[in-house]
């Protein structure tokens, strides 16, 4: 079996078992889109998501959002539909510490830089 299909299977066992074990409320907290205000105040998520953009950034400080994806994956046991968002990059999006830079069919990443006054800037 090819280990993008294994992993597949093996994180829907772990839903089904999420699904069994909590009940119904999983479900309805996976449903629920949080604002990015309510994303930057959940403190584990922003060291997770920072964390993973610096330890793979370039000297500009851009980090492939799927090279970002595979180092979460590694830290911690992460889905970004559970904060109700499809995708890491639409977390990403919701979330104005980051920049997101489409570059072909390749997304990157970056925290948003501070500016002299100290204010973050685009």
């Amino acid at each position: 079996m090819k280990p993008a299909l294994l992993r597949v299977f093996m994180r829907l066992g772990n839903l089904i078992k999420s699904l069994l074990q909590y009940g119904s409320s999983v479900g309805v907290a996976a449903c629920t889109r949080k604002t990015g205000e309510q994303l930057k105040q959940d403190t584990k998520l922003m060291n997770l998501l920072r964390g993973a953009v610096t330890a793979i950034q370039d000297e500009n400080g851009w980090s492939r959002l799927s090279t970002v994806g595979a180092h979460i994956s590694n830290q911690a046991s992460f889905d970004s539909r559970n904060y109700g968002y499809a995708n890491l990059s639409g977390l990403f999006e919701a979330i104005d510490s980051f920049e997101v830079d489409r570059r072909d069919k390749t997304i990157y990443v970056r925290s948003k830089q501070k500016g002299k006054n100290g204010k973050k800037t685009a």
